[in-house]
């Protein structure tokens, strides 16, 4: 039976007017507890809006909801391609929401895939993921659209998670500047709570551990994925003696570069530097960038061959395909996929025979 606005409603204890507002996003003074309870209940009972005009008589669309962070980022830009193609491959059309580190965007965000019943969702965590941003996510979640979480985890959220192995990433930069006799080290941070630089630290750390070298010749700063932390961390460690440096992703990196050629110093002899993501528009520096590569195109193939069971599990109640290959009426649990990464070597470090820091 066709689901209509009197019936979500009744169920949520509101007037029609109340529904028609928040589904259609329009501007209104109705309290954020109860708007999400009107999303919440057009989720479950699988609302669809109307389409007008020429779209009337259309067939159903396949959709996918994408919510990233940056999209001017190169890594994202990459990976929203991918995801999209890849999609498209498989049948769907993908929404995408590009959110940068606004709550107020996230949460329109998420408000509007949850109003236009999107088939499942995919999810990027902003860089700051604040305790309503969890809540946020967690609300997305139990509105019965099938989720999949990608490259960020989200704290206290359970599902089906992609990655690639930040940790080895880390711990790979690390070993190789240790290799190449740098052993004071600066690495630059893209984000305090984020769960990438996170994890990215915590495996250089290991390496320096591992190496029985003290870990407080790695000197942190703290910033953003951006060119502007590459440039302004690059410039704080140099003043503190430090010439090797860890750019926890290519756009920092980038921006160390900029730092040099305003300095006059060479990359590569001056200053040593190593990347992380092996985005297209890394290759273009000069020296060649030495950085961490991420499997971009295969976490999106699997992150969208994810999110395609689960919708195919609240349909029909069966996974396409368990582990083993055979079809499953069990349905599995989240479960985290992490991606390999691998070090491509440029022309951005230098070998030395010491480090006197």
């Amino acid at each position: 039976m066709k689901v209509k606005v009197k019936d979500i409603a009744a169920q949520a204890g509101v007037s029609t007017t109340a529904v028609s507002l928040v589904l259609n996003h329009k501007p209104c003074r109705i309290a954020e507890d109860t708007k999400e309870k009107i999303f919440r209940v057009a989720a479950e009972l699988e609302y669809q809006q109307k389409n007008y005009g020429i779209f009337q008589g259309f067939k159903k669309v396949k959709t996918l909801g994408l919510i990233i962070p940056e999209i001017d980022n190169p890594f994202f830009a990459q990976l929203a391609e991918s995801l999209t193609r890849h999609a498209s491959q498989a049948g769907y059309t993908v929404f995408q929401c590009s959110v940068g580190n606004d709550f107020t965007f996230f949460k329109n965000a998420v408000e509007c895939l949850i109003g236009k019943t999107c088939d499942g969702v995919i999810l990027t965590a902003p860089q700051t993921i604040t305790p309503e941003g969890i809540k946020l996510v967690k609300y997305l979640q139990n509105s019965r659209i099938p989720m999949v979480l990608l490259d960020r985890a989200v704290y206290s959220v359970f599902c089906d998670f992609v990655t690639c192995d930040n940790k080895r990433g880390g711990r790979l930069a690390a070993e190789y500047l240790i290799s190449h006799g740098h052993t004071h080290v600066g690495v630059l941070l893209g984000g305090e709570n984020t769960y990438t630089a996170r994890t990215r630290l915590e495996g250089f750390w290991s390496a320096f551990a591992a190496n029985h070298l003290p870990l407080d010749q790695v000197v942190t700063y703290q910033g953003t994925f951006s060119r502007q932390t590459g440039y302004e961390g690059a410039k704080s460690l140099y003043d503190q003696g430090i010439r090797a440096f860890f750019a926890e992703n290519d756009q920092i990196a980038e921006g160390i570069y900029e730092f040099a050629k305003e300095m006059g110093l060479l990359i590569g002899k001056d200053l040593s530097v190593i990347g992380y993501d092996d985005t297209r528009f890394s290759r273009m520096l000069t020296p060649k960038l030495t950085t961490i590569r991420q499997d971009i195109d295969g976490m999106a193939e699997k992150a969208i061959e994810l999110a395609i069971e689960k919708i195919q599990w609240k349909e029909n109640g069966t996974n396409k395909k368990s582990s083993g290959g055979n079809t499953t009426g069990t349905k599995v649990p989240g479960q985290n996929y992490y991606f390999p990464p691998e070090l491509r070597e440029g022309e951005s470090v230098s070998t030395i025979t010491s480090d006197i820091g």
